[in-house]
C-alpha cells in the first residue's frame, strides 16, 4: 500500500481517495500491531518467574503509539486533500 502511494506521488498527484483509504489501512494495521505487543507482554509477565525470566521487547511503545495517532491524522489530511483542491478549483 505504501509502495502505490509513492507511486502516485511519482506520477504528482498524492492527493486522491485512495492513497487516504491506503493511509487509513495502514493506521489500521499499525493500531492492532500495538494492541497485540500490549497482549504479549502481559502474557510474557503473567507466565515470567524469578526461576524463568522471560524477557521480550514487547508492551507500551509510545513511538509506536504515536505512529498510530500520526498516519491517522495523515490519512485525514490525504481525504481532506481532494475537496479542498475542488472547492480552489471552483473559487477560481
Amino acid at each position: 500500500r505504501l509502495l502505490a502511494i509513492v507511486e502516485t506521488v511519482r506520477a504528482g498527484d498524492p492527493f486522491v481517495p485512495t492513497n487516504a483509504t491506503r493511509l487509513q489501512t495502514i493506521a489500521w494495521v499499525l493500531l492492532t500491531l500495538q494492541v497485540l505487543s500490549l497482549g504479549i507482554g502481559a502474557i510474557a509477565k503473567a507466565i515470567s518467574t524469578p526461576a524463568h525470566p522471560i524477557k521480550l521487547d514487547a508492551g507500551f511503545s509510545i513511538t509506536g503509539w504515536l505512529a498510530v495517532l500520526l498516519t491517522f491524522l495523515l490519512a485525514r489530511v490525504f481525504e481532506e486533500g481532494p475537496l479542498m483542491r475542488e472547492d480552489l478549483s471552483g473559487t477560481v
